[in-house]
C-alpha cells in the first residue's frame, strides 16, 4: 500500500484547495483537512469573490472605462447566428456603464 502525500504537498501551486480524504476520514484527518483549507482560503480573495464583493486592496485600483469607442449594436433576428453574441456584446456595455456610475457616484 502506498503512503498518501501530506495534506500540504497537496495543496501544490495547481490545486487550489487540497483533496478530501477519503468518504470517511477519521478526526485528524478531517482536522487536518479543514486547517489546510481555512489556511488557504483566508490568504486568498475567495471569501470577497464568494460574497461578490470587490476586495478592498482592489477596490482603490480599479477605474472607469471609456466606453466611447464601443456603442451597442441592434438585435438581428433570433434565429440568425449572431442573435446571442450581440446580446451578450450589449450586456456587457450595460453591465460597464452601470459600473460607471457605481464608480463614478461614489
Amino acid at each position: 500500500m502506498a503512503a498518501a502525500p501530506s495534506l500540504s504537498a497537496a495543496a501544490t501551486k495547481d490545486a487550489s484547495l487540497p483533496v478530501y480524504p477519503r468518504m470517511t476520514p477519521n478526526t485528524s484527518e478531517s482536522e487536518e483537512w479543514w486547517t489546510a483549507v481555512d489556511n488557504i482560503l483566508s490568504k486568498s480573495d475567495h471569501g470577497w469573490l464568494v460574497r461578490g464583493v470587490t476586495p478592498p486592496w482592489l477596490a482603490k485600483q480599479t477605474t472607469p472605462v471609456d466606453l466611447t469607442a464601443l456603442a451597442e449594436m441592434t438585435f438581428p433576428a433570433m434565429d440568425q447566428p449572431a442573435y446571442l453574441p450581440i446580446v451578450r456584446h450589449n450586456q456587457m456595455i450595460a453591465e460597464k456603464k452601470a459600473e460607471n456610475l457605481r464608480e463614478s457616484g461614489s
